[in-house]
């Protein structure tokens, strides 16, 4: 499990800078660079939209999916790195979201 940084704040799975999944799934099959990869958990919390996942509590550390086979962290397609910083405040779409944490091998 690797230490999960979110600050994604509009996300509904946002709690406190940490992710209240306990699995994250990052995008960036063809990533060479932190910009070509995106959180596909990220869901936008909108403004009058509630879940159940909204009584969930953080989790720091998260299990991570990731397909960003360029990545120096990226081991059979999970993250095997310390920790992982999700950045894209203010993201409408997971499109809009980064790992920051992404390093070309």
């Amino acid at each position: 499990m690797t230490s999960l940084t979110c600050n994604v704040t509009n996300c509904i799975n946002n709690k406190n800078d940490c992710c209240a999944r306990p699995e994250i799934k990052v995008d960036g099959a063809s990533a060479h660079n932190k910009i070509d990869t995106c959180c596909r958990s990220f869901s936008d919390r909108g403004t009058s939209f509630t879940s159940s996942i909204d009584s969930s509590a953080a989790v720091k550390a998260t299990e991570i999916r990731c397909d960003a086979q360029d990545c120096v962290h990226n081991t059979d397609c999970a993250c095997g790195a310390d920790c992982v910083c999700v950045d894209g405040d203010g993201a409408c779409s997971c499109g809009q979201t980064i790992c920051s944490t992404f390093a070309p091998r």
